[in-house]
């Protein structure tokens, strides 16, 4: 089973010419080196504008991919960001030493993973598409900047039509049906981004691995929404059943800030982690205000705050690392 993913825009440096028995030789003295600026020119079995369906056959360092074709040549590329091995692409080539995706399929098993990696490093879709909304329909734009979680407003609400839109694959429950056909207007497609963000929730095959939501924030008006993110998984202590969940936001006063929880039959455990000093009293009365939600609650716990240079519990790393085909680094 495939994710049938179009890419109308990606191209990819040619960086060598081969075949399977000699991938990486170019008859133009190259190496296949990283560095290599200059995109290795068309050959007779590749000329401008053909087009051809390959395989991600290798991944290498700084980028490097190895696609290989039914005629028994490769090519090897170079790309911003990693495709998993057993990706198939159509692919046409350009003059200038490019190739240009038309279209690509992900293997299943690794959806779950190319799919971290994208979120990981930002939800550019969103930010892009609430740019151009903003500048063509600024009431739609307020609009929609009101049903996002709000950190000191609606955050919690916000965040459970969030949860529920992204489960049900379905971000039109949050959005609304009027500006979803603004961003359609506007050339912004979410279907692939809600397809994806909708993989990560789900239960993943490993029963040890994260569950993960990313979402969108908002912390002062007019700025430009952030983005958290909060994995949970069960874990087994001895003959009980805990969630343990991580929760990962940006926040002005006390910058990088991540909450790692436990719960435990009728108690929740928090450790606040921070990578700066907060203000004066902030641990104390953080203190206090946990006691009188865990009282209303009516549960037991404790909340620490702890100040630390990096956040050693990683989720996203956690996973990406367990792929080796993913090139991934502290």
């Amino acid at each position: 089973m495939v994710a049938n993913i179009p890419h109308t825009s990606s191209l990819l440096r040619i960086v060598t010419h081969g075949s399977a028995a000699n991938p990486h030789h170019t008859g133009q003295g190259a190496t296949g080196s990283s560095t290599q600026q200059q995109a290795a020119p068309p050959t007779n079995s590749f000329p401008p504008g053909s087009q051809h369906t390959g395989t991600v056959t290798a991944q290498g360092s700084n980028g490097l991919h190895t696609l290989s074709f039914a005629n028994g040549q490769t090519l090897q590329v170079q790309a911003s960001q990693p495709f998993p091995v057993g990706t198939q692409m159509q692919v046409q080539i350009t003059a200038d030493g490019h190739i240009q995706i038309l279209n690509m399929n992900i293997p299943a098993s690794t959806q779950h993973q190319q799919a971290l990696a994208q979120f990981s490093a930002g939800w550019s879709t969103l930010t892009q598409a609430l740019k151009a909304l903003k500048e063509n329909n600024p009431t739609a734009g307020k609009e929609l900047a009101g049903k996002l979680p709000h950190i000191g407003k609606n955050f919690l609400p916000a965040m459970l039509m969030f949860s529920n839109a992204v489960g049900e694959n379905m971000l039109e429950k949050l959005f609304g049906k009027d500006i979803m056909d603004l961003f359609n207007r506007l050339g912004f497609d979410f279907t692939g981004d809600s397809a994806a963000l909708h993989r990560l929730s789900q239960q993943p095959e490993d029963p040890n691995s994260w569950r993960t939501l990313f979402f969108p924030y908002l912390e002062n008006d007019g700025e430009e929404p952030n983005q958290g993110s909060f994995f949970w998984r069960k874990q087994k202590s001895g003959e009980h059943e805990d969630t343990r969940f991580v929760i990962n936001l940006s926040l002005t006063n006390l910058g990088a800030t991540q909450l790692d929880g436990l719960m435990h039959d009728r108690s929740l455990y928090m450790k606040m982690r921070l990578q700066k000093e907060p203000p004066a009293g902030f641990a104390e009365g953080l203190e206090t205000v946990y006691a009188e939600i865990l009282d209303k609650l009516e549960l037991q716990g404790s909340i620490t705050v702890e100040i630390t240079s990096y956040f050693d519990v990683d989720p996203a790393h956690e996973m990406l690392q367990s792929q080796k085909q993913f090139n991934v680094t502290a």
